[in-house]
């Protein structure tokens, strides 16, 4: 957890113009960016920037993780400057490397 995406997640005003405009979230998936944000704020207020306990499963969900497009456009309409992508990015890594999600936990591949 990076110092900018502590940052930010206190920086979240909770408008929802990120979910607003997320393609995902409009077709019904269960991505919501906002959700990933307080997420991250929650994860800190209850074990700290220095906690080595899992974020995703917890507090977010590992299938809304991977349901981001990378469009960018709640980067876009965000008022305040939170960049989404590279928290979801970064939590997409996370989950590859301990080896908790691959083509066997993918939906849709078998």
């Amino acid at each position: 957890m990076t110092r900018l995406i502590a940052l930010q997640a206190y920086s979240c005003v909770e408008c929802g113009r990120c979910t607003e405009h997320c393609p995902p979230f409009n077709t019904g998936k269960l991505l919501n960016p906002k959700e990933v944000v307080l997420g991250v704020r929650t994860y800190l207020n209850d074990n700290g920037p220095e906690s080595t306990e899992p974020l995703v499963g917890r507090h977010l969900s590992a299938e809304a993780v991977f349901q981001c497009t990378t469009c960018g456009a709640c980067e876009a309409e965000c008022p305040v400057g939170i960049q989404h992508l590279p928290i979801l990015v970064g939590l997409r890594r996370g989950q590859v490397n301990t080896g908790k999600w691959g083509m066997n936990t993918a939906p849709g591949f078998s």
